[in-house]
């Protein structure tokens, strides 16, 4: 979470309004979008970025919710612009030329973030609904500030349409590299439990415009991002819990890939169908599942097998796993903690099981090791620390988040781009939540040539 100054300010005070400075002060925004890895770094270090830009910590108001199943957050620097919210507007000393800051970060797929910086789209898809607002594919919906209210340094927002509206990403942010697309789904947007909208995504690597420096986009990878499995552990005592609790990369392929259908292959005593929660086509989660770990020895299922199907080939004697996609990172972990027998796979530090999973909505979860460690503590868990484990390369399951932009921003923009990347390339610029998890990719050991390659020492 952001740390919040406690600092109370009245809604329409004075010392909210629009006061005289600097002619020249600008207002300089810089919109992510895609990747759900950059929301949760953002939404734990842009308030300590804004500070580092020279904005005091009296000007800085951050607000972080999740609107309409959507992670989406975003942080102001107040300055010599007014920033309007309901009910009155912010200003103040800005990054110390006067400039207002406004950041937003917004998880969907990594998919859509590089369409959306790229202005480009698949012609049957509505962009949610922002090309129609703004006869623009470089739009998405994002945090609306101006319907955001505001105690002390804290923005928060409705849980309406009200609270989002379309702006412009100039920042795409995807977990692999776009060339590593090769991937397609079918089945329902929120897996077992949402429902909505049937979708069907068919994403080939020539489906995805080009994203090199000669055409026109740079890009910036600051951090590694893991990834590890979570299973559902039980429900209050009327179901068992998923009984692994580290795998093997062979159980990965295979549990991933549907062909085990029942976890009784692992526990002859139980007899519980197997659930697999997968990210629909577009994720880079899911590209880096079928990169790191499937490396080509097997397939992503691409069709979804909800219980009526499975049930239905059970009557015959044929025993599957029921199959679900999921839209967003958070539906995948509402699939896992919500539904009996199931396992997914989303960033590594995405929920602590025992700590937060329940609090964020998720339900009974609990980490799946991987690779397996026989040797580790009791309960399979390593010695090392995640980010050990993925600096010195014992961990492949990960990938260096990309960051996206075009060459044709305005250079106040690409300059807080690129401030943006050099911040989060800093080791010690990581927030304390991340510190066991993620790494800078300066601090790294080992180095993967592709996203399909096995980590080589650097």
């Amino acid at each position: 979470m952001f740390k919040n100054v406690v600092k109370k300010m009245a809604i329409g005070s004075a010392a909210l309004m629009l006061t005289a400075g600097a002619a020249n002060a600008d207002l300089i925004e810089v919109n992510l979008y895609g990747a759900s890895a950059q929301y949760s770094f953002w939404t734990n270090a842009a308030a300590d970025f804004l500070a580092d830009q020279g904005c005091a910590s009296g000007d800085i108001y951050t607000l972080d919710t999740e609107v309409q199943s959507r992670d989406t957050g975003a942080a102001v620097c107040a300055g010599n612009t007014a920033v309007t919210i309901n009910g009155g507007s912010l200003s103040g000393g800005g990054d110390g030329d006067g400039n207002t800051i406004v950041i937003r970060y917004t998880s969907k797929a990594s998919y859509d973030g590089i369409r959306a910086v790229s202005e480009s789209n698949n012609a049957d898809w509505d962009a949610d609904d922002c090309h129609t607002t703004t006869g623009n594919w470089g739009y998405r919906l994002q945090a609306n500030l101006g319907n955001a209210s505001v105690t002390g340094q804290v923005l928060s927002l409705p849980d309406a349409a009200a609270s989002l509206s379309c702006q412009d990403v100039h920042i795409g942010a995807s977990d692999v590299a776009s060339e590593t697309f090769s991937q397609s789904s079918s089945g329902q947007l929120e897996g077992p439990l949402g429902g909505g909208a049937f979708e069907s995504q068919v994403i080939y690597p020539d489906d995805l415009p080009s994203m090199q420096v000669a055409d026109g986009f740079q890009n910036i990878r600051p951090v590694v991002v893991p990834f590890g499995f979570f299973a559902n552990n039980g429900e209050d005592g009327s179901y068992d819990a998923v009984p692994i609790n580290s795998m093997t990369r062979l159980q990965a392929v295979s549990i991933f890939s549907g062909q085990i259908a029942n976890w009784s292959e692992y526990d002859p005593s139980m007899d519980m169908r197997v659930v697999v929660c997968h990210r629909h086509a577009g994720s880079g989660t899911v590209a880096t599942l079928n990169a790191a770990v499937f490396r080509g020895d097997a397939k992503l299922p691409i069709a979804e097998v909800t219980k009526a199907v499975a049930d239905y080939y059970a009557l015959f004697g044929q025993m599957v796993p029921e199959i679900y996609f999921n839209e967003g990172s958070s539906d995948m972990m509402r699939c896992v903690g919500q539904t009996k027998g199931a396992i997914g796979y989303a960033d590594f530090d995405k929920c602590i099981p025992g700590t937060n999973c329940v609090s964020k909505g998720y339900g009974q979860i609990k980490r799946v090791y991987y690779p397996c460690c026989p040797d580790c503590r009791p309960d399979h868990s390593p010695f090392l620390t995640q980010k050990e484990l993925v600096q010195n390369g014992i961990d492949s399951f990960w990938s260096a988040q990309w960051l996206y932009y075009s060459d044709a921003e305005p250079t106040a923009t690409k300059t807080l781009i690129t401030a943006l990347g050099n911040y989060a390339s800093v080791e010690a610029n990581l927030p304390s939540s991340k510190a066991d998890y993620w790494s800078s990719q300066n601090a790294m050991n080992y180095e993967k040539s592709t996203d399909f390659a096995l980590p080589k020492k650097k």
